[in-house]
């Protein structure tokens, strides 16, 4: 019985189940899950995702999933939910298999379209708009924001998972990855090249277009595949826990219901 993302996830991972070419592409976009998806990494992923399973959609909801990826968060929802789910991103590999994903499972709901936050238009708003390590990626970055705010609707809620800034030992990785060239092109289009931001910046920034915050959680302090839930729990309570986790999530909810 699937209670929780992870245990979907662990389902896809348990066996080949796709195409040959998107097997392939789920087992790279997967590939620190392939080998182990167990113990700590497997309560990491599920934990990582609190917010949005303690999320309250209305009836009818519309759900926005921003680099969508291989489609698993936004599958899930429509697997949990009875929400329209649309999941973007400007990789067209990772959509095809999402879309064969999709299929498998026989959620109709729930579509995917290659496209850029910037260039999505539509006459409907969004209940739920959904960022998982994409809003570092944004560029211009001021622009997407403005649009996030505008795609939701009054009252409709944003999550934001994101890299934490504020580490100095992921920043030092990310620099050594990157240097100091932190906007390139991607598939065509600005790419943020791993342009992470504090919570403190990222809420400013929905700030000034009308949102407000509801919820702030540092969390993760293991790497991946190695650690323990209960210590991991313990230690981002100690209050410069913001100086060493990996990760962050906002929830923040549009002004104007």
């Amino acid at each position: 019985m699937m209670t929780d993302i992870s245990d979907f996830l662990e389902w896809w991972l348990a066996k080949p189940r796709l195409s040959l070419r998107s097997q392939g592409i789920l087992d790279g976009y997967y590939g620190n899950y392939r080998k182990r998806f167990d113990g700590y990494i497997k309560a990491a992923f599920a934990d990582r995702h609190r917010e949005l399973n303690q999320i309250s959609l209305p009836k009818d909801a519309r759900v926005l999933d921003v680099g969508c990826g291989t489609g698993t968060v936004a599958l899930y929802v429509a697997y949990k939910t009875k929400a329209k789910v649309l999941g973007i991103d400007i990789d067209a590999d990772r959509l095809d298999c999402a879309k064969e994903r999709r299929d498998v499972w026989s959620l109709p709901k729930c579509t995917f379209l290659l496209r850029n936050i910037i260039n999505l238009d539509g006459p409907n708003k969004f209940d739920l708009i959904y960022l998982e390590e994409a809003l570092h990626h944004m560029e211009p970055r001021a622009e997407a924001v403005r649009k996030i705010a505008d795609l939701l609707r009054p009252g409709g809620k944003l999550i934001i998972s994101e890299v934490n800034a504020l580490n100095p030992l992921m920043q030092l990785r990310l620099f050594r990855q990157r240097g100091l060239k932190t906007i390139t092109t991607k598939h065509g289009v600005p790419y943020g090249n791993e342009r992470v931001l504090t919570a403190g910046r990222a809420i400013k920034l929905f700030k000034a277009e009308g949102l407000s915050l509801e919820s702030k959680r540092y969390f993760r302090v293991f790497p991946a595949g190695k650690g323990n839930m209960q210590l991991d729990k313990a230690l981002v309570k100690l209050p410069v826990s913001r100086l060493f986790t990996v990760h962050y999530n906002l929830v923040m909810t549009k002004d104007g219901l």
